[in-house]
């Protein structure tokens, strides 16, 4: 972490108290502490876009809704900017749920 702290968990509570400045430092502690209890010693993977990806999914979803009997993926993938394999994916992984 280069340009941030080298505690992640201590750059994350400093965010949340820029944000948010009212949290007491009894609240922030708490946080802290449970963090490190749930996550201590893991190694989390954070996705760089996951808010855009669910953007991108929310669209996707929204334009097949929207097309009734007549879903063309095509025209779905050029409307939306998502690929039309990545669609099917989406489509097959929605199914399993």
């Amino acid at each position: 972490m280069s340009m941030h702290d080298d505690d992640f968990v201590r750059d994350i509570i400093k965010r949340i108290r820029a944000e948010y400045p009212d949290i007491d430092d009894a609240t922030a502690e708490k946080i802290e502490c449970d963090i490190r209890h749930d996550w201590g010693g893991e190694r989390p993977y954070i996705s760089r876009e996951n808010h855009i990806r669910e953007k991108k999914r929310k669209k996707v979803r929204d334009a097949i809704k929207g097309s009734g009997d007549d879903v063309r993926m095509s025209a779905i993938a050029s409307s939306t900017g998502v690929h039309r394999s990545t669609i099917y994916r989406m489509l097959k992984r929605e199914k399993k749920k």
